[in-house]
């Protein structure tokens, strides 16, 4: 029987598990990684007397036939690395565990603004406040200025403003700007509904990689197989804007999810990809069974959708996740980072995985997806070719009860969210008022595949009733951020500067009363097309 998730830390302090194998037996021992990791002060050595990976002169993977005990403590390994990074900062890892290089103080709240036929008298709006009490109120048709070039200085972990207080697990998003909030906008706002209306924690993720990711493969990438197809490009349906790098932005959910995790209220985190959604019977329910079994449960530290096949327990998809705030989610964000190579993040996905098992003695794992498979064929996998790196998530109980990574009982996806590829091409475009007789677009991906036009009677009531938005006032807004402090009153202004500056203001009006109108191809402080205004008075 497992404890629970309050007698978590303690029952899992010291508890000794004998492991058999055909050929030996060997002890597994996990010691004291406990519910909040941060707040860990072990320095190498732990109290367990578990030595810590850099002291560890045997490789993990040749315990099991040397009969040697595997003594894991996850905790004591990550205060090994984060002591590394005093001396040797410039890696993947230090960067992502340096709290200081996310802004986790941001909040948002969204105004839906999106009708099924017409032009809505409002339109999106993503309030933003970040940097100790900077703002930015970002729109699809205005996303240039000082304020948007602030907010997009650095990454931000932004969660929705509520008033829970209580600790609690979260959803967690990415985009790599706002450009492609809006371009999902639909999918987001059915999440933030469910949130709202669930009372859920969630937070988005809106930044690039930084350029340690970003611009280098990861450890044992050049010697892998998949080295000869490494080539830069991106995901134009998904993360258009981004610069061609090496890694791509799937690649910000380690990141997100790490940062995350640092937040004292947050448990535990799941994860979704930005265009999927929750089914619309589910969108207004309570809190979804699954979720809160997982959480509360306490049996499973990381849990993905159940394997392609389930005698490959580490065959996964990345879309969907869920990872409880304890040391052992950090070591595997970790190990899936700095495995990165290529375009996609299931390559390195199913290699971290192994390498964990391989080192928690659950089975012998020696580089084979890097050394004998590029990702195509990985993906392909002929399991019955591979027997050695067979396995079932109830087989990985049994031999290493310790490494509480997966869990068949719980099925992370198909059961609240749905998630399928969004062709490029598939768009609805939404129109709304700005004021003064002028109206602006915003252009959403499409996955109902209904009628496309451009055309204000286009009805689009198929798109926002899949997402259970049909009835949400375009004026709905979710989130409760309070008011802005007014800013002082200026001292004014002389006569003398008056005199001085009214000739530029008269040429500024002249051009204003000559200007032609906006052309569609505008470009916003990401450097990525937006759309454009129309007068229609």
């Amino acid at each position: 029987r497992f404890p629970s998730t309050g007698q978590h830390a303690q029952s899992r302090a010291a508890r000794p598990h004998l492991l058999l194998d055909t050929h030996t037996t060997w002890s597994i021992r996990a010691v004291g990684s406990g519910r909040s990791s941060r707040n860990n002060t072990q320095g190498a050595h732990s109290d367990s007397g578990c030595p810590t990976r850099a002291d560890r002169m045997t490789p993990l993977r040749l315990l099991p036939l040397l009969g040697t005990v595997a003594c894991l403590d996850y905790a004591a390994d990550l205060a090994s690395y984060r002591e590394k990074c005093k001396s040797k900062p410039n890696t993947a890892f230090c960067w992502m565990d340096d709290p200081g290089n996310v802004d986790g103080s941001c909040r948002f709240a969204a105004r839906a603004g999106l009708v099924s036929m017409g032009a809505s008298s409002v339109g999106p709006r993503l309030d933003l406040r970040f940097d100790n009490g900077k703002a930015w109120t970002a729109v699809p048709h205005a996303l240039t200025g000082s304020k948007a070039h602030a907010f997009s200085s650095k990454p931000r972990l932004c969660a929705l403003a509520t008033e829970q207080t209580d600790p609690s697990p979260s959803l967690l998003l990415i985009a790599n700007n706002v450009d492609y909030v809006f371009r999902l906008w639909p999918y987001f706002i059915n999440k933030v509904m469910w949130a709202s209306s669930t009372r859920h924690r969630l937070s988005i993720w809106i930044g690039e990689l930084p350029k340690i990711v970003a611009a280098k493969s990861g450890d044992g990438c050049r010697a892998s197989k998949q080295k000869q197809s490494l080539y830069s490009r991106r995901l134009k349906q998904s993360y258009y804007g981004s610069p061609r790098q090496k890694s791509s932005n799937h690649h910000a959910k380690m990141l997100a999810a790490y940062r995350l995790l640092a937040d004292p209220y947050v448990t535990g985190l799941y994860y979704v990809d930005m265009d999927a959604y929750v089914r619309p019977d589910a969108l207004f329910s309570s809190v979804p069974s699954l979720f809160r079994k997982v959480h509360y449960d306490d049996v499973v530290d990381v849990l993905f959708e159940n394997a392609r096949d389930q005698s490959l327990f580490w065959h996964l998809h990345g879309d969907t996740f869920y990872l409880r705030d304890v040391a052992l989610s950090r070591i595997f964000l970790k190990e899936w980072l700095e495995r990165r190579c290529g375009f996609k993040d299931q390559y390195s996905l199913w290699h971290a995985v192994l390498g964990m098992a391989g080192a928690a003695g659950c089975m012998e794992y020696d580089g084979e997806i890097y050394r004998n498979f590029t990702y195509q064929e990985a993906l392909h996998i002929d399991k019955n070719e591979w027997k050695a790196l067979k396995m079932t998530c109830g087989g990985r109980q049994k031999r290493c009860p310790e490494f509480r990574f997966c869990r068949d009982k719980y099925d992370l996806a198909r059961q609240h969210f749905v998630h399928s590829n969004i062709d490029a091409g598939a768009t609805r475009r939404f129109r709304y008022d700005v004021g003064g007789g002028w109206r602006a677009d915003v252009v959403v991906a499409d996955l109902s595949g209904g009628p496309e036009g451009d055309d204000d009677a286009v009805d689009k009531s198929d798109l926002l009733g899949m997402l259970g938005l049909l009835h949400v006032g375009a004026d709905r807004v979710l989130g409760q951020l309070p008011p802005l402090e007014e800013t002082p009153p200026s001292s004014g202004v002389s006569v003398g500067w008056l005199l001085f500056l009214l000739p530029g203001v008269l040429a500024a009006a002249w051009r204003c009363r000559c200007r032609q109108e906006p052309e569609d191809e505008a470009f916003s402080a990401y450097g990525t097309r937006r759309p454009a205004l129309r007068k229609f008075i």
